[in-house]
């Protein structure tokens, strides 16, 4: 992320995904998960992203988005991964 001039922010950090930003996710013994934020949508943030279990009528994955929530403690966000399942968690996102 460095050398395309991103920047990194942390979950439970200052600020909150921006359209646009590459939101990051981790689960133990996974390869991880990536999405692109969309925005924020009736109090959730939208991330689209693939392969997360969603399927079209042939059960093909197929892209499309989920709305995570995500928490202000006044000066910090957490964006919860629980709409991943119960053992994911969020990284952070770059900008």
């Amino acid at each position: 992320y460095l050398s395309q001039n991103l920047t990194q922010r942390v979950n439970n950090g200052a600020g909150i995904p921006q359209q646009g930003d590459i939101i990051c996710f981790s689960k133990p013994g996974s390869v991880g998960h990536v999405g692109i934020v969309a925005g924020v949508y009736s109090g959730k943030l939208r991330v689209f992203q693939e392969n997360v279990g969603q399927t079209d009528i042939n059960g093909q994955f197929c892209s499309g988005y989920k709305d995570f929530t995500f928490t202000n403690n006044g000066s910090t966000y957490n964006v919860s991964a629980s709409m991943l399942g119960s053992t994911w968690s969020t990284l952070g996102w770059v900008r």
